[in-house]
């Protein structure tokens, strides 16, 4: 534990001087501000009820949790439900999510900060989802004998329990009433470490997207800019995903006349805006494009920008295939919500976290690209090919449809020690 408390508290110092000109940073420094104040006094309209906590570390992770905290607000409309977020983006994204009662940035992991935000509590269940190890959290939690589960979880053999620093992490996998896997090799894994308390329930994201798909927005703009033609769909995507993607659209417009783009950044912002249209105007007016929330018509534009937040979900449902970001970068985001409408999905090639990806990369619904040259080739082949792109769009749905049912299975083992331990 010294070791880990070190590095907590060298990340803290880190931070602090980091927040001094990132701007990220600095929210999450000030979210941190006199936490302990303002939870008592939020705990307290709470008027003594049960409480279900759940943490999740930022957007990702909220959408594995979502379809669970709405299960859990349905089975126990009395009690009330704590949201944690550790990321600024999760955090500023979904503060004022309506099925819960509370929503926070979760306090540093130290032994006061976790007695004292446990202590105040009335905790009846916590859910941690995917990789979640608060180290003093769970052994305070442990000692309340409070029940805490792990959902969602992938266990690989280069994470910390595996190395020679990682004892404490191993300990800590005991604390958790049920780790629930989403595959196969990750309890196998959890056996290794004489973790007895798996279960393999799959990943409790794809849930959620079959709920998204059900209430996509219709969007009447992207109707318009849309018509009949052939769409490109990129989501998420960063700097380095649309420099790729503006020079293998100019290429594929030359045999495909039918085809458009749109793009959606990861981060919609004036600056990442401007830069984007900057990379479109160094293309020598070889694209026209739209902004969304232009007033203007789309009318004879091949690209339209969404420059704003919230859609990229529903804007899924209008493409015939997928680009979607970050895989240049830390890692993909979301294939599961392209994959839910029938969307084969291209990225780069840092997806190795995600079993979705390895998943329908074997079926031949996804593929990776390294360069402009192979994402020029892997557009070509679904658009030269028509019956490759429909049996992809295929195998995407099927995919999403044969794994569904992980909320369910989770929720009712919860339900099972929930009522036991209450």
């Amino acid at each position: 534990m010294v070791l880990y408390n070190t590095a907590i508290s060298f990340y803290f110092f880190a931070l602090r001087i980091a927040s001094l000109f990132n701007h990220k940073a600095q929210l999450l420094i000030n979210g941190q501000k006199n936490w302990k104040t303002n939870f008592e006094s939020a705990i307290k309209t709470f008027n003594g009820a049960s409480v279900i906590w759940v943490h999740c570390a930022s957007v990702g992770e909220f959408e594995q949790g979502r379809p669970l905290i709405e299960g859990l607000r349905s089975n126990y409309p009395k009690h009330k439900i704590l949201l944690t977020f550790f990321s600024p983006s999760g955090y500023e994204l979904h503060k004022n999510y309506n099925l819960a009662d509370l929503v926070m940035y979760l306090p540093f992991d130290s032994k006061s900060n976790a007695r004292h935000f446990i202590n105040c509590s009335n905790l009846k269940t916590v859910i941690f989802v995917k990789y979640e190890f608060w180290l003093h959290y769970l052994w305070e939690l442990n000692s309340k004998k409070i029940p805490t589960y792990l959902v969602s979880a992938i266990i690989r053999e280069h994470q910390p329990f595996f190395k020679w620093y990682g004892k404490a992490f191993v300990k800590a996998l005991h604390n958790y009433k049920t780790i629930f896997v989403q595959d196969e090799n990750s309890l196998l894994l959890l056996k290794k470490l004489n973790a007895v308390n798996g279960m393999t329930c799959g990943d409790t994201r794809i849930d959620r997207v079959l709920s998204i798909r059900t209430k996509a927005l219709e969007l009447d703009r992207v109707k318009e800019f849309s018509g009949s033609c052939k769409i490109i769909i990129a989501g998420s995507t960063w700097p380095e995903d649309e420099a790729l993607l503006l020079n293998a659209f100019v290429h594929l417009k030359e045999k495909h006349k039918d085809l458009k783009l749109i793009i959606v950044p990861h981060e919609v912002n004036e600056k990442n805006i401007v830069h984007l249209e900057k990379e479109i105007e160094s293309q020598k007016n070889k694209i026209n494009y739209s902004l969304y929330t232009s007033s203007g018509s789309c009318e004879g534009s091949d690209l339209l920008i969404v420059n704003t937040v919230g859609l990229l979900s529903s804007l899924y449902r209008y493409g015939h295939m997928a680009y979607v970001g970050g895989g240049f970068g830390n890692g993909i985001h979301n294939i599961l919500e392209p994959a839910v409408f029938g969307s084969p999905m291209i990225f780069g090639p840092n997806h190795q976290k995600f079993n979705e990806a390895q998943d329908l990369l074997k079926l031949g619904a996804a593929t990776e690209i390294t360069d402009g040259s192979g994402l020029l080739n892997a557009f070509s082949k679904f658009l030269d090919n028509p019956p490759i792109l429909q049996d992809s769009s295929q195998t995407c749905l099927n995919y999403v449809n044969a794994n569904q049912g992980a909320s369910e299975k989770i929720l009712k083992q919860i339900t099972i020690n929930y009522s036991a331990d209450l």
